[in-house]
């Protein structure tokens, strides 16, 4: 296989769901395939987020970091198990995401999921590859 040096980047969890009409169903079809193809791939990095454009908000109203949370965990948590913590990254998807919630409460959906997590693997999630993968340290 080429280009096993060349980074790659799963672009998102949310292109599990693409051309789904049901959000909840896929996540099973989603781990089983498209993940377990890109998985062994150890250049391949998965971005976590993108989750909010199959978010239904009721007019004039923004979720709650908790209930996005808790609609967002099984499919954060199948990209950590199969990528692991060294390999994922968080990902706010801004603008595409801004009509169903604010910057704060994506972010904070993502610390409630991964709130068990050490400060490391924290750090890993939401900077540390981040840096490594476009470069900024």
């Amino acid at each position: 296989m080429q280009f096993l040096t060349t980074r790659g980047l799963c672009n998102g969890v949310e292109m599990a769901v693409i051309d789904v009409p049901s959000f909840h169903l896929p996540r099973r079809m989603w781990a089983g395939g498209r993940l377990t193809f890109l998985q062994p791939l150890k250049n391949v990095v998965m971005k976590l987020g993108g989750l909010g454009q199959f978010w239904e908000n009721p007019p004039g109203a923004e979720p709650s970091a908790a209930a996005l949370a808790n609609s967002w965990r099984p499919w954060i948590e199948t990209g950590i198990e199969a990528f692991g913590i060294d390999r994922c990254m968080f990902e706010s998807n801004f603008p595409t995401n801004a009509p169903v919630a604010s910057m704060g409460a994506t972010y904070n959906a993502f610390k409630r999921i991964v709130s068990e997590c050490s400060p490391h693997e924290l750090r890993a999630l939401f900077h540390d590859n981040v840096a490594a993968v476009y470069r900024l340290a």
